[in-house]
């Protein structure tokens, strides 16, 4: 339940998405463009390598060059009006969220919202609605364009060497086992977390509110250890959270890292054996970090959605 209660926030925040769904239409476009654009100087360089320079063909070189610089320029035009875009998205629907639940409060007898301080209603009508719109943004809207990047790269990492393509892919199910498994032990973890904040909060209130019957009785020593021990509690847990996540983080570092390596050992290979030439090894060292970058940012993502 507690899951389900959760993950209600994000798909309050996909509701409101759903109005403006051409504009995340030209968003996800524009990042196809910005994809396939950042790719050109892959091939530009494999074309150098493999045939310009063997050729000794300078005038090549020279519009090889151009075109890499043509296709910066656009990328950052596309990639500024995105910002742009999203920028503009993400404030839409914030404003119209806090409308939203402002009139919802408007509609509700007293004695609901009675309960709440003025401060606790502007938090949850600003700073809530922020946050629902936040972890929309974060939780699905990043993870889809990098899906995006992902399917383009993998796209064209077939059309430069289909063998080469299959070897990296073998490296994508090590990401999987390396998040999935550990995404329950992320929630428990997390969930004890918040619970012993609670605590924390509940003893702080109680303490703050008999301010003056402990200092009558001069307990000040002894109410202060005790929300140490509180809080000392929270700080061990919040630091076995942290050391697992850091220990995730390494096991992942550990598969991006070494695969590049076994890349290189197998193209080294395919290379000396005359399946294809130097200039498509040079194109997958580049290709290589764009496929995994995603990948793990997709594995972080999950650990917040566990969060």
């Amino acid at each position: 339940m507690e899951d389900k209660s959760n993950l209600k926030y994000i798909f309050y925040g996909l509701a409101y998405l759903k109005h403006h769904w051409l504009r995340l239409l030209l968003v996800f476009s524009m990042s196809a463009v910005i994809i396939s654009l950042s790719l050109v100087p892959v091939e530009v360089f494999r074309k150098i390598i493999d045939e310009a320079i063997p050729s000794k063909n300078l005038h090549l070189i020279w519009i090889m060059v151009l075109i890499v610089f043509l296709a910066h320029i656009f990328i950052l035009v596309v990639s500024y009006i995105q910002d742009m875009l999203l920028t503009k998205l993400q404030l839409d629907i914030t404003q119209k969220i806090q409308g939203d639940f402002f009139r919802h409060l408007l509609s509700l007898p007293s004695s609901h919202y009675s309960q709440f301080s003025e401060g606790q209603l502007m938090e949850k009508v600003i700073d809530d609605s922020d946050e629902i719109v936040d972890s929309t943004f974060d939780l699905v809207i990043s993870p889809l364009l990098e899906i995006i990047s992902i399917v383009i790269t993998i796209t064209y990492m077939f059309f430069v060497s289909s063998r080469l393509t299959f070897v990296a892919l073998a490296f994508i199910p090590l990401f999987v086992l390396a998040t999935i498994p550990v995404n329950r032990i992320l929630r428990r973890k997390y969930s004890a977390i918040k619970k012993k904040l609670a605590e924390v909060y509940d003893t702080l209130q109680e303490k703050l509110s008999g301010m003056t019957e402990i200092i009558t009785n001069n307990q000040q020593e002894y109410e202060t250890k005790e929300l140490a021990k509180h809080l000392n509690s929270y700080n061990t847990l919040q630091y076995d959270y942290e050391k697992f996540s850091s220990k995730l983080q390494s096991v992942i570092s550990i598969v991006s890292d070494f695969a590049p390596y076994t890349i290189l050992l197998f193209a080294a290979y395919e290379i000396i054996q005359g399946y294809f030439e130097v200039g498509t090894l040079v194109a997958f060292s580049m290709l290589v970090p764009r496929l995994f970058g995603p990948v793990k940012d997709l594995a972080t993502k999950s650990w917040g959605l566990q969060n």
